[in-house]
C-alpha cells in the first residue's frame, strides 16, 4: 500500500559525533503540531530511551533535508526532554522550531491521531524511520517498514520487555506489530491506513471496507527481542546478543497526546507564548508553526 511522502518528511534522525570520530545515528524522531488559541505549536517526539541516551551524550544533531534536497543537520545543545509521567511509557518530547525557508519538513497534526478502539488486528502498519545500514549520504533517507498489527494494546494484558537502561523486566501498555526491524528505528512514527465503511452490503450481508487516510496510531518503541538459540547464534555470527523475533512494540498515540497536552512545562510554554502574542500580527502557516506577517 502506497504511503504519502509527507510521512517521511516529518521524520528526523538523531546523530552524535564524538570528537575525531565518525557520526553515529542514535534513533528516530518526528515532528508533530497542535493548535491552541489560534497558534500552531511544534514539537519533536521520540522514545524515552532514545531521549535519555541523547541527554547522556549532551550535544547532538537532528538530521532532515533542505528544500533543495540535500541532507541538513540542526545542532542541538543539551535539550531538556520532557517525559510522560508514567515511567513505563516510552515517550519524550521537546518544543522545537525549525526554519521553514531551509528545511523540507512537515509536522503531523497530532489531533488526527487515531485511538486504539478504531484499529484492529490485521491492519497494515507503516514504521517510518532510520534503517541504520542506509541512513543516506547526501540525502536524509527515512525508510518505510511495513507490517501488520498483531495485537491491539490492552491495559489489562501488558507486554513484558527488558528496560534498556535498568536491565529490569517492565510491563508496558502497547500494540504489537509484526515487522522486522533493527536498532535505530526506536522513536519512529507508526501509521496505519484507516479503514472506511462503504455503503451497502455484499451478497453475504457484509459491509465492504475500503482504505481511507493514513493516520498516526503510535510511536515505535522497538523490537521485542529474544535470546538467540546456539544454532541461530552460530549461523548468524551474533554470539549471544539479543535478536529481534519479528515483533515490535508501538506506544499508543493517545499517550503522545497525553504528554503534549498535559505536561505542566509544555502547557506553561504554550500559555506564555499565547499571552505574549498579539494574534492580529500573526498569520498561521499550517505545518510550519506561526510566523509574523509583513
Amino acid at each position: 500500500m502506497r504511503i504519502h511522502t509527507d510521512a517521511q518528511k516529518c521524520v528526523v534522525f538523531f546523530g552524535v559525533a564524538p570528537p575525531g570520530g565518525d557520526v553515529r545515528y542514535a534513533g528516530t524522531g518526528f515532528f508533530v503540531g497542535i493548535r491552541e488559541a489560534g497558534l500552531y505549536f511544534t514539537y519533536l517526539v521520540t522514545a524515552r530511551h532514545v531521549a535519555q541516551g541523547l541527554e547522556a551524550a549532551g550535544d547532538f544533531f537532528v538530521r532532515t533535508n533542505r528544500l533543495n534536497g540535500e541532507a541538513h543537520s540542526i545542532p542541538v545543545h543539551r535539550a531538556e526532554w520532557q517525559y510522560h509521567p508514567d515511567p513505563t511509557v516510552d515517550v519524550a518530547a521537546i518544543k522545537f522550531s525549525f526554519d521553514a525557508n531551509i528545511c523540507d519538513v512537515v509536522c503531523y497534526d497530532l489531533r488526527q491521531t487515531v485511538k486504539r478502539d478504531t484499529i484492529s488486528c490485521g491492519d497494515e502498519a507503516y514504521l517510518v524511520g532510520l534503517f541504520r545500514l542506509h541512513p543516506g549520504a547526501s540525502r536524509h533517507t527515512p525508510l518505510v517498514h511495513t507490517g501488520t498489527i498483531a495485537a491491539v494494546a490492552d491495559s489489562r494484558e501488558r507486554i513484558p520487555i527488558n528496560d534498556k537502561f535498568t536491565g529490569q523486566i517492565i510491563l508496558v501498555d502497547g500494540h504489537l506489530v509484526e515487522a522486522q526491524t533493527l536498532e535505530g528505528l526506536s522513536g519512529a512514527p507508526a501509521f496505519i491506513r484507516q479503514s472506511a465503511s462503504l455503503a451497502g452490503f455484499d451478497a453475504d450481508g457484509v459491509m465492504p471496507i475500503a482504505f481511507g487516510s493514513v493516520r498516526l496510531f503510535g510511536l515505535y518503541q522497538g523490537s521485542w527481542d529474544g535470546q538467540p538459540l546456539s544454532v541461530l547464534a552460530e549461523d548468524r555470527k551474533i554470539d549471544h546478543r539479543r535478536v529481534p523475533v519479528g515483533m515490535g512494540i508501538v506506544v499508543p498515540g493517545e499517550m503522545i497526546l497525553e504528554l503534549i497536552n498535559d505536561h505542566p512545562l509544555l502547557k506553561k510554554q504554550r500559555s506564555e507564548e499565547i499571552a505574549a502574542v498579539s494574534l492580529p500580527n500573526y498569520i498561521l502557516d499550517y505545518g510550519k508553526g506561526p510566523r509574523r506577517s509583513s
